[in-house]
């Protein structure tokens, strides 16, 4: 691991690198692309954990892995628009990522999607805790932090937040800047017709977005980029929320980033409650939405409590792989396995989240057997509307949004003639 100073973030690791340095400048300007930028690549396909809300309004799903968000998805199941988001602890000059930390992961309750993770450093001089869940009303990403520090000077320690976004399957082609919504800072990234925004409560201080790989200072950048800022917090006991708002346009993911935080107004005018009352209420929400969903379902009897947990996990996974727009299109996996081998450099979908017909098969099988009838009767409905040609066959793999990946109709699954 390399050292860390105020004005520089280098390499983490082999693959964790972040831009430096970390300026706040009075204004963005663009800066020329590096040279030779590095290529840029999805993450690994093993996920610790899904997470989505039930309600169809919140169009944004998220993989957990390594302590951290991998890949997230907005507006659909088969649009990846994210690689890391990850928060970095440095300590006496020295950056440790949440990935390279080790953790114990739980849900927050057992009939919800919205997990909870404790991450210690091999120093075990911190811990980190980490709640992730999505805003159930609009399309934002909740995660809520609290970082203790069990022994060291408070002011040796230094909490940030990096992201790397690879918005509308595209790891190039993202620009990157800061903006003040009424006097609240943002980070907002932006390709395509996806953006994303990034808010934090208490506020940013500082930001910056540079070029992944390279050491200029940037505040506003085009290509593969990373974006990463301080969150202010010195006593030794620091609680916040970090909202990663998504939208058609930069200003409907900032409404949605802050509107997960509180009003606008309210974050702007410093009357914004305590980090954890905003979102308290939206989590509940969001556990009674999942709550909701599988009160009618099968309850089996004779498992122990830990296969129980394990069957409502399950249910809750498959039913999470369901578009929220094209209700019935059930994403094979919220993954691209082998990821961190897999180029983000054309506008395609190289990885499992997509329809397949033999999937979708098999979770529709699982839900009618636990007594979701409606959702496996919506998948049946869905493949026969629009998964089928007039002949009869079924395309090998299929996306909710099939014109912008029309190709993939052209071939059949010989199995489901």
């Amino acid at each position: 691991m390399r050292i860390f100073t105020h004005s520089t973030l280098l390499a983490l690791g082999a693959t964790f690198i972040l831009p430096a340095p970390l300026l706040l400048a009075s204004a963005g300007t663009p800066a020329p692309i590096p040279s030779s930028p590095p290529t840029p690549y999805w993450t690994v396909g093993r996920n610790d954990a899904v997470i989505t809300a039930r309600d169809t309004q919140s169009k944004v799903w998220a993989d957990v892995l390594h302590g951290s968000i991998g890949e997230t998805y907005y507006p659909n199941i088969n649009v990846a628009d994210s690689r890391d988001i990850e928060f970095v602890v440095v300590h006496n000059g020295h950056a440790t990522p949440v990935s390279e930390m080790s953790h114990h992961y739980s849900l927050v309750n057992d009939k919800a999607l919205a997990v909870r993770v404790v991450n210690t450093p091999a120093s075990k001089a911190y811990v980190l805790q980490e709640t992730f869940f999505t805003n159930p009303h609009t399309s934002a990403l909740v995660m809520e932090f609290h970082r203790h520090i069990l022994t060291g000077v408070t002011s040796d320690y230094q909490l940030y937040l990096f992201s790397n976004p690879h918005l509308d399957n595209l790891g190039t082609g993202n620009s990157g800047y800061a903006a003040v919504v009424q006097g609240h800072p943002v980070l907002i990234a932006e390709n395509g017709s996806v953006s994303s925004a990034v808010a934090s409560s208490p506020a940013f201080t500082q930001t910056s977005t540079g070029y992944m790989g390279s050491t200029d200072g940037l505040t506003q950048a085009q290509g593969n980029i990373g974006q990463i800022v301080p969150l202010a917090g010195s006593a030794a006991t620091f609680t916040g929320v970090v909202a990663v708002g998504y939208g058609s346009s930069p200003s409907q993911a900032t409404s949605a980033a802050t509107a997960t935080l509180g009003s606008a107004s309210a974050v702007a005018s410093g009357t914004l409650p305590a980090a954890s009352v905003p979102t308290t209420a939206l989590l509940g929400q969001f556990i009674a939405q999942w709550h909701q969903y599988l009160a009618p379902l099968y309850r089996p009897h004779d498992l122990t409590p830990q296969l129980r947990r394990e069957y409502w996990l399950a249910l809750m996974t498959i039913k999470a792989a369901e578009d929220k727009t094209d209700i019935g299109a059930m994403a094979a996996s919220l993954t691209t396995p082998w990821g961190e081998d897999e180029p983000a450099t054309s506008a395609s979908v190289t990885g499992y989240h997509m329809t397949w017909v033999r999937d979708a098969y098999q979770m529709a099988s699982a839900l009618l057997a636990a007594g979701d009838k409606r959702t496996a009767s919506q998948i049946l409905h869905w493949f026969f509307t629009t998964d089928q040609y007039p002949n009869g066959n079924s395309p090998k793999i299929l996306m909710p949004t099939a014109p912008l990946f029309g190709q993939v109709r052209n071939s059949t699954k010989m199995d489901f003639r």
